[in-house]
């Protein structure tokens, strides 16, 4: 099976192509070059069986986007396509580089509001408690072990995380963004065929991103 799958949640994005769960080719651009970079890539859509796109959360208006394109260039073709989750996305990616002594990872984003969305992964990247939002401060209050903290946007959470939860916290060194391969390994591991992106607001508050 091949499956082009991509994910716009962040201001880096990602497209890749994967022949069952071997990634043949990955390409990252900047928002608004979704189009260019497919371009790029030079892929024969006819061949593609599985369309995958990330859900987030993130950026509402770069969801909304991909979810669009994805859209776009599944169903002329009449081919199936699923969403997943950013974050497990994320999540997936970022393993490999999870310190030893951190049992766990919490993936975060700007939620606005002076709140952040969250969730804990185990080593695996496997959901052990799925997103939701709070504050920093009341998640430091559930953190009871070190965690590594991990973000397309961890440079403007560090010295917050450090203040608030000390040894407790182990902050990634540099950003890391979802992965269109971790995008495509979830889709082809089930996904969902409900297209809606991930958000935990009230409707009302969508029009602000």
């Amino acid at each position: 099976m091949i499956t082009l799958a991509l994910d716009t949640s962040t201001a880096t994005g990602s497209l890749a192509l994967l022949r069952d769960d071997e990634p043949q080719v990955e390409r990252t651009f900047q928002r608004g070059e979704l189009f260019p970079a497919l371009q790029a890539m030079k892929v024969e859509l006819r061949a593609v069986d599985l369309f995958a796109v990330g859900l987030g959360p993130g950026s509402f208006t770069g969801i909304r986007a991909g979810i669009a394109a994805g859209k776009g260039l599944a169903l002329p073709l009449n081919r199936l396509i699923k969403g997943a989750s950013s974050f497990d996305a994320l999540a997936l990616t970022a393993r490999a580089q999870m310190p030893r002594e951190c049992p766990q990872m919490v993936v975060l984003g700007d939620a606005r509001r002076e709140e952040i969305y969250y969730a804990v992964y185990d080593r695996e990247g496997r959901v052990v408690r799925g997103c939701r939002i709070a504050s920093l401060e009341a998640l430091a209050d559930e953190v009871h072990n070190p965690l590594w903290f991990v973000s397309s946007e961890i440079d403007r959470y560090r010295d917050d995380l450090k203040s608030l939860l000390g040894g407790f916290a182990v902050v990634a060194d540099q950003p890391v963004y979802p992965s269109a391969i971790a995008v495509g390994w979830l889709a082809r591991q089930g996904g969902t065929e409900q297209l809606d992106p991930i958000y935990l607001r009230e409707t009302n508050y969508r029009r602000s991103n």
